[in-house]
């Protein structure tokens, strides 16, 4: 496969990704566990940050964000300040973090989903929005859970689809 189409079909990957990940995130909940939702969208953009050759950038972390703004009817740019944020916390420690065991890297994705979570709260609590339960600390708990049944069974197609292409390149 040619270099310039592994990295489109990279793209278009990860732009279905993000999809799915928005689509959960419009699915509606009941009224009382809607905050306790993980966040599909921040671990689709973890399992993309944290796989080379083409990793996500700030950038993609801030259209991302936005496009869940306008989606959820939160104010503009929150989400957007969250993801990028998280997204450069996962850049500045992406080396330990891939060397980390299963259940350190999962340790880790849940204190930065604790600290996306964090943020938001910060950011409506700045613009007077504040609507937290108490279902909101359980959110990034079931992120961490939600992206380790995401991204280990992800790294395996990509290695299995890896395998597959050298068999036929060869």
């Amino acid at each position: 496969m040619q270099p310039h189409k592994e990295v489109a079909n990279y793209w278009l990957r990860v732009s279905c990704f993000c999809l799915l990940g928005l689509m959960f995130m419009a699915l509606p909940l009941p009224a009382g566990i809607g905050d306790a939702r993980p966040n599909m969208l921040a671990c689709v953009l973890l399992f993309g940050v944290l796989n080379p050759p083409h990793r996500l950038s700030v950038g993609t972390a801030f259209i991302a964000g936005l496009l869940l703004s306008a989606l959820t009817g939160q104010i503009l740019g929150v989400q957007s300040l969250c993801f990028v944020l998280m997204v450069y916390l996962v850049h500045v420690f992406y080396r330990p973090l891939i060397m980390f065991p299963r259940v350190q890297q999962r340790l880790c994705v849940f204190v930065t989903m604790l600290v996306m979570n964090a943020c938001i709260f910060a950011c409506q609590q700045g613009l007077g929005q504040s609507l937290v339960s108490e279902w909101y600390l359980l959110s990034p708990l079931l992120s961490a859970l939600v992206w380790a049944g995401i991204f280990y069974p992800c790294l395996d197609m990509r290695a299995i689809a890896r395998d597959d292409f050298l068999v036929i390149q060869q």
